[in-house]
């Protein structure tokens, strides 16, 4: 059904009230690695700069690896995971609450784990 554009201008139209307008997302999906798409200006200035998250998992290939990068990055304001095989650590960067970091981690190993980061100023 096609629309006048004098209707729109003149205020004479009311769309549907499911319809927020076109989407090219609804049609071709969010693409992967771009955890933060689809996020408004507003949301963008509220951002705060979060310390990285360490997890330790298990890691035992290259398998591993991809599967956890893979998992990790298509979550909503994630910027960057890294893996260090030796040390069978995942460094997540970005806007996220650690626990859905942790959630999302438990799926891949149920034996993921948050690392506790220990003061350096001890005495």
């Amino acid at each position: 059904m096609a629309v006048n554009p004098n209707e729109i201008f003149y205020g004479q139209y009311d769309p549907p009230l499911w319809y927020s307008g076109y989407d090219q997302n609804w049609i071709l999906g969010r693409p992967k690695g771009h955890g933060a798409a689809g996020k408004s200006k507003d949301s963008e200035e509220k951002d705060t700069k979060k310390s990285p998250i360490e997890l330790k998992m298990p890691l035992c290939c290259e398998g591993c690896v991809d599967k956890v990068k893979s998992r990790l990055i298509d979550i909503e304001g994630v910027t960057s995971v890294s893996c260090n095989v030796d040390e069978q650590k995942v460094t997540v960067d970005g806007d996220v609450k650690p626990e859905k970091i942790l959630k999302a981690a438990k799926k891949i190993s149920s034996r993921a784990e948050i690392v506790k980061k220990k003061d350096a100023k001890k005495k």
